[in-house]
Formats: structure tokens, C-alpha cells, sequence
């Protein structure tokens, strides 16, 4: 009975270091990406540390009971029961997935990109010349990345309220609001185009949005003209950003 409870005890030591292991590195990882993250105008989702730390080793799992299945497959041996752990294991990652992700997403105006940069030497100078246990040097990272996230999405870091954009011979409009955070779009006649749209607002829009408001919710977005091309592109720009009511003006 002892040897049983030392054993439970050690694998629970275990997990724990992994876990306080790998929430370090992740901390660090997430602060040495962010500032490359920001300056392109790239998502950044708070689900990112917890999800590389519970779907790495799923991820492996996955992987390896795959495996084993084709190679089984291959032998002609049986592999119903590894086929069934599959689909259990593909149901756990449907369930612990979040069913909207982009109300998870954090987004930072290009200019807080040196911010971001400053936030990672301190965190550096600490690691290096400061003695800290794992545990302290965990609640150090996560300090710093929240304060200086929190900092970053703050209204002074908007440079601009108004941007204007084109694609062919057409426009569109953005203002930004100070005080709910949110845009309002006037699109005059990008949208009503039958090709390239996705494209345009992938590698385009989205990127300009971020960049220079640090959000992708519209509050409002105005068409000038109907199309039967609007209806396709519209579900694009609702996959692409977060809108709240279209309307025609």
C-alpha cells in the first residue's frame, strides 16, 4: 500500500514539474514572439499558452496512435481498439476546443512592438542575472506579459482614427471610435468585386486593421451599392473580422 502511494506521489511530482516546466518555456516563447507578432499585424490568442501545453502532448498521442494504425493497417493485424482510442482522443480535442476562437483573440496597434521588445530584455535581464526559483521566475513572466499587454491596449498607442484603403478602382473607409474600441467601415465598392476579395482582406485589410487600431471588430459596416457579389463576400469579411450590423448607405 506505501509503495502504491509513493508511486501515485512521484507521478504527480512529475506531472507537476512538467507542467511548471512547460508553462515557463511557454511564458518565455510567448514573450519572444509577440513583438514579431505585433510589427506584422498578426492574431494573438490568450488561449495560446494553455493550448501548446495541453495539445502538444495530445498532439503526440494523436500522431503515435496514427501511426500505429497505418503500421498495423499494413501487417494485417487487428486495430480496432487503437482505432477506437483515436476517436476517443479526437472527441476530448473537439470537446476542450473552443467553439468560437475569435472571441479569444487579443490584437496590438504596430506601434507597441518596441513595447513588446522592451518587456522581453527585462524579462531576459531577470532570467540572467537575477537568482530566482522556477516558481518565482514563472510569476515574474506572467506578470510582465499581462501588465505589458494591458499597457499595450491602451487608446494613447492609436495613432490615427481615420485609414483609407483600395484594391482596383474602388475604396473604403475606416474610422475608429476611442471610446467603445470598435470601427466603423465605409466600403465604396471594393466588396461588390468578384475576385481576389479573400486575398485583399487576408493579406490587406485585416493586417491594416490591426496594425493601426489593434481590433477587427466593426461596429457598423456601410455598403454603397448592391451586388449579387456581396453576399459571397460578405460571409468573407464576417469569417475575417468580428461585425456587429451591415447596412446599406
Amino acid at each position: 500500500m506505501q509503495h502504491t502511494l509513493k508511486s501515485i506521489s512521484k507521478i504527480r511530482s512529475k506531472l507537476i514539474l512538467f507542467f511548471l516546466t512547460a508553462l515557463r518555456i511557454q511564458l518565455f516563447i510567448t514573450l519572444v514572439a509577440l513583438p514579431i507578432l505585433v510589427y506584422w499585424g498578426l492574431t494573438v490568442s490568450i488561449l495560446t499558452i494553455a493550448g501548446n501545453i495541453i495539445f502538444a502532448p495530445l498532439l503526440t498521442i494523436f500522431l503515435l496512435l496514427a501511426s500505429l494504425i497505418f503500421f498495423l493497417e499494413i501487417l494485417h493485424f487487428p486495430n480496432y481498439y487503437v482505432i477506437y482510442l483515436l476517436e476517443q482522443l479526437s472527441c476530448l480535442w473537439l470537446k476542450i476546443s473552443p467553439i468560437n476562437p475569435k472571441q479569444f483573440w487579443l490584437f496590438f496597434p504596430q506601434t507597441t512592438w518596441l513595447l513588446f521588445l522592451l518587456a522581453l530584455g527585462i524579462a531576459i535581464f531577470i532570467l540572467t542575472y537575477i537568482k530566482l526559483s522556477k516558481n518565482r521566475q514563472i510569476v515574474i513572466l506572467a506578470i510582465i506579459l499581462v501588465s505589458t499587454s494591458f499597457i499595450a491596449k491602451l487608446n494613447p498607442w492609436i495613432k490615427t482614427d481615420q485609414l483609407s484603403l483600395k484594391y482596383r478602382h474602388a475604396q473604403m473607409k475606416i474610422a475608429y471610435n476611442y471610446q467603445d474600441r470598435t470601427l466603423t467601415i465605409h466600403d465604396y465598392g471594393i466588396l461588390k468585386h468578384k475576385h481576389g476579395i479573400e486575398n485583399w482582406l487576408c493579406y490587406q485589410l485585416t493586417p491594416a486593421l490591426i496594425k493601426n487600431f489593434g481590433t477587427i471588430k466593426v461596429k457598423n459596416l456601410y455598403l454603397k451599392y448592391a451586388s449579387p457579389n456581396y453576399a459571397h463576400n460578405l460571409e468573407l469579411v464576417k469569417q475575417a473580422l468580428i461585425i456587429e450590423d451591415i447596412k446599406l448607405s
